[in-house]
């Protein structure tokens, strides 16, 4: 499971081998749903349930592995994933980061939630609410992609000091061509000004999923 697929094309049969699978795939919704050793997902051929033994994720910076985590077993189920400890203990970072490689099950029902379903993801200060409505455009872009593109959708946030926060982890999920803008922007683009009695060139929300971040809240609507 990674950011993105990758698979070799045999042009005489039109198949063969998957080496990654994107995480935003149905295979990967069961790499990220497995509940005391059982996993489940949804294909176009009908509903997959299975049996998890091991877990394994890698670690590979510039095509050097310099990590290897595994998780199964009863021991597992009495510690933290593994994996997300490590990440956890490199310590905060100027720029927000893609979670990929350690999204939870609960996480990963929020992100995978339908395209016509309104959704309020609620929580502290810090606990990953705008990483997940993130990855959820991700996701949405991709399982809907014949139905849906980048301009038409919004991410708005307080200030252009949030959106250059995020600006990192836009193209690490393979999210490119949204529409990103600030609350000021949104009002001058909806009332037809700018704040001074002159006519704004902003343009309105698109007709499509927003993704907004209050300032000073606790909610995020998606």
């Amino acid at each position: 499971i990674g950011r993105v697929g990758i698979n070799e094309f045999r042009k005489c049969d039109h198949l063969g081998n998957q080496y990654v699978i994107d995480w935003r795939s149905p295979v990967g919704h069961g790499f990220y749903n497995i509940e005391d050793g059982k996993t489940s997902f949804t294909t176009p051929g009908g509903f997959v349930t299975g049996n998890v033994r091991l877990k394994r994720q890698f670690e590979i910076e510039y095509g050097k592995m310099i990590h290897i985590a595994d998780e199964g077993g009863l021991a597992d189920k009495l510690r933290a994933d593994p994996f997300l400890q490590r990440v956890l203990q490199r310590g905060a970072s100027q720029k927000l980061k893609d979670i990929v490689a350690t999204i939870q099950r609960e996480q990963d029902a929020i992100i995978r939630q339908p395209l016509n379903k309104a959704l309020l993801v609620q929580g502290v200060a810090g606990s990953g609410k705008t990483t997940i409505g993130l990855h959820r455009i991700s996701y949405l872009l991709y399982r809907y992609r014949e139905l849906l593109k980048p301009d038409r959708i919004a991410f708005i946030a307080p200030n252009k000091v949030f959106l250059d926060y995020i600006s990192d982890v836009l193209p690490e999920i393979d999210v490119k061509g949204i529409r990103q803008l600030t609350l000021r922007e949104l009002f001058a683009g909806l009332t037809g000004s700018n704040g001074t009695g002159k006519k704004s060139g902003q343009k309105g929300l698109p007709a499509g999923p927003v993704c907004a971040v209050p300032p000073n809240s606790r909610e995020e609507r998606l």
